[in-house]
């Protein structure tokens, strides 16, 4: 019975000792490439996620930075193209992206209640697919910034360290420039209509080490 009961504590022991799952995000694809004129689309991944079950995702505030004299931002798309929106489920979301020179600010808090993100959300989706457009030949990171990212009862979630995502971009084989095209036009009035965008208060700022 003595010796169960040792070998019993023991595996108690191990299996608190073991890591817990890491949530993680990371961009899809890691690395991407594109000639200058062209635009290619990165999807931001959140992983580690418990599936179905908890831990899941309530909110999230997020900068993502860049080189813009390499990049410019021609768009965002909250959600995944697969599994829908995880964080509107049955209930609708309050989500907002804020671009700024070099940056983008993403920012998503859910109405669903904990029950439903811990019983219906999938421990693997893409938060928001940002589309880029190429400007000039070079190297430019995507580099995330974590404001705030909670789980369904707005408590932090620990992040493993995020990897930037590289995005080259490559000079046209004629060496060519190409003239202005409508994405710029798009680009322009993005932020144009961003400038003077409202966002509501957020009930989360326990979360913040700083708002951006």
């Amino acid at each position: 019975m003595t010796t169960f009961l040792i070998r019993l504590i023991g595996m108690a022991l191990l299996l608190v000792s073991l890591p817990s799952k890491a949530v993680t995000l990371s961009w899809t694809p890691l690395t991407a490439s594109a000639a200058v004129g062209s635009s290619l689309d990165m999807a931001l991944i959140i992983s580690g996620l418990g599936d179905h079950v908890s831990p899941s995702l309530g909110v999230f505030d997020i900068d993502v930075d860049y080189e813009p004299s390499i990049l410019g931002l021609g768009g965002v798309v909250f959600g995944d193209p697969g599994l829908g929106d995880q964080l509107a489920l049955d209930q609708s979301a309050d989500r907002s992206f804020t671009p700024r020179d070099g940056s983008v600010n993403l920012y998503e808090l859910s109405f669903d209640t904990v029950a439903d993100l811990n019983t219906l959300q999938a421990g693997s989706f893409t938060l928001a697919t940002l589309s880029f457009n190429a400007l000039s030949a070079g190297v430019s990171p995507l580099n995330i910034s974590l404001n705030a990212i909670g789980d369904a009862n707005a408590d932090a979630l620990p992040i493993e360290p995020v990897m930037a995502g590289p995005v080259t971009v490559e000079a046209n084989a004629d060496g060519s420039v190409p003239e202005p095209a409508t994405w710029l036009l798009v680009s322009l009035g993005v932020l144009a209509m961003n400038r003077f965008s409202w966002r509501p208060a957020r009930n989360i700022s326990c979360l913040f080490s700083g708002s951006p």
